[in-house]
């Protein structure tokens, strides 16, 4: 049975409407990535005609930042024509949809909760899944529309989230489950009133 799904199924109408929109803010991030690009190298051909050291090194460092501002600006319009990560959360199983970044694949997790030993959270926020020895985990990968699917025997998974929602999904509501460890926070009371002479 489905418990949680991400992102909500929408209308085929909203659904135009956010794709539509989402293209546009594509096309006018490429257009002001390749102003910058312009941009940067007018700063490059600056540099050889500056006479004064630090000037040539000013303008250098504008440069590269205007190019590597560029070089992200066209990253996020390509990434935008693709799906967003998409989760679904069931009663004995989890799938997870993420886009592997800089490579352009996309990769689809299907873990089922039987083989979750434990789950943690790494530094950028990934949910970490260790599994049982021999789990059986549904990998399903795209990249450029070659699409391959195999069942894989892997240690831990790592889940990368683009919005909160599902993770704190599974951690709030599923702990049990994923195996997340629950903190016990300790609550403090201050019974001294607010006339404390110190």
């Amino acid at each position: 049975m489905l418990l949680y799904e991400y992102p909500e199924k929408t209308d085929r109408l909203t659904a135009q409407l956010k794709r539509a929109e989402t293209i546009r803010q594509a096309k006018k991030l490429r257009k002001n990535a390749v102003i910058n690009c312009v941009l940067a190298a007018v700063l490059v051909i600056f540099v050889f005609a500056a006479e004064v050291v630090w000037v040539k090194i000013f303008i250098a460092l504008a440069g590269l930042m205007t190019a590597f501002s560029g070089i992200v600006m066209l990253e996020e319009a390509a990434q935008a024509y693709h799906e967003p990560a998409r989760t679904l959360i069931y009663d004995d199983r989890l799938e997870h949809t993420q886009r592997l970044p800089h490579r352009g694949t996309t990769v689809s997790y299907t873990v089922s909760y039987e083989d979750i030993l434990s789950s943690s959270q790494n530094m950028t926020g990934g949910l970490i899944l260790t599994l049982r020895e021999g789990a059986a985990v549904g990998v399903r990968s795209e990249r450029k529309g070659v699409v391959s699917e195999k069942v894989e025997n892997l240690a831990s998974v790592t889940l990368y989230f683009e919005n909160v929602k599902p993770k704190l999904f599974l951690i709030n509501q599923l702990s049990d489950k994923i195996k997340y460890p629950k903190k016990e926070y300790l609550v403090v009371e201050d019974n001294d009133d607010e006339t404390d002479d110190w």
